[in-house]
C-alpha cells in the first residue's frame, strides 16, 4: 500500500499556496516517483523540500501585501494519502510597492514530448507586484527574469532524502486515472520544458468579485 511513502510509479500532488486577506493563489502540480532508494521519504519531505525550493521564488514576486503561506504534497496512488504539509518558509513578499489587482498572474507552461492540449500543462503564480507592469499595461523585463527563476525552480524534477533512503520525483502532465475493478491504473506525460509567459494571464477566481478563500493548509 502506498500511502504516505510514495512508490515508483505514483504519481503525486503538489500544491503551492500564497494569500492574500480574502483570497488564495493556488498551483497544483504532478509528480511520478521515478526512482527510490531505501526506504525512500515520506510527502511531508516532499511537501517541505517543495517548499524550500520555491518559496523565496514566489516570495520575489509578491509583494509585502502578499504572503506565501506553503506546500501540500499527497499521494493519489490509491489509497490516497493524507496530505503532507510544509510550511518552514512562509513569509510575505519581498517586492517593493503595491499588489497588482488579484486576479492578474502570470503563466508557466509545461511541454512535454507528445502533442495536443491534453499532453501540455500550466500553472498561474498570482498575487503580483505593482511594479511588474509596464506604463503601458506590458509585463516589465524584470517580472520576466523573476518568472524564469520561478520557472527554473520548478525545474522538471527534483530528490526528496539524504543518504541511503531518497525519492526522485519527475514533474509530469496528470492524465485520468483508469480502474479495472480495483486496480488503478494512473495515466501521465513526463514533462521536458517549461516555458515562463512573456504576457499576464489572468484567474477570475482569485478576482475581488469571487468568494473569500481560507487558507487550506
Amino acid at each position: 500500500m502506498p500511502g504516505i511513502n510514495p512508490q515508483p510509479g505514483d504519481v503525486c500532488q503538489a500544491r503551492t499556496v500564497a494569500f492574500i486577506p480574502g483570497q488564495i493563489s493556488e498551483n497544483v502540480t504532478h509528480w511520478l516517483v521515478a526512482s527510490m532508494t531505501g526506504t525512500g521519504s515520506s510527502v511531508t519531505a516532499a511537501a517541505q523540500r517543495l517548499d524550500t525550493l520555491v518559496a523565496s521564488l514566489y516570495q520575489n514576486i509578491m509583494p509585502a501585501t502578499a504572503a506565501w503561506r506553503g506546500v501540500g504534497f499527497t499521494n493519489l496512488a490509491n489509497p490516497r494519502s493524507v496530505e503532507g504539509i510544509g510550511i518552514g518558509h512562509a513569509g510575505p513578499g519581498v517586492v517593493a510597492g503595491n499588489g497588482l489587482p488579484s486576479q492578474v498572474s502570470f503563466l508557466i507552461s509545461w511541454r512535454t514530448a507528445l502533442a495536443g492540449r491534453a499532453n501540455r500543462g500550466r500553472i498561474y503564480p498570482g498575487l503580483l507586484a505593482a511594479s511588474f507592469q509596464n506604463a503601458d499595461g506590458t509585463m516589465s523585463a524584470g517580472a520576466l527574469v523573476s518568472l524564469s527563476a520561478l520557472a527554473a525552480g520548478y525545474g522538471v524534477g527534483f530528490v526528496v532524502g539524504a543518504g541511503v533512503n531518497t525519492t526522485t520525483y519527475q514533474l509530469v502532465v496528470r492524465h485520468p486515472d483508469t480502474f479495472v475493478g480495483p486496480v488503478q491504473t494512473q495515466h501521465y506525460s513526463t514533462v521536458t520544458q517549461a516555458l515562463a509567459s512573456s504576457v499576464f494571464a489572468t484567474q477570475r477566481r482569485r478576482g475581488q468579485l469571487g468568494r473569500p478563500n481560507i487558507l487550506p493548509i
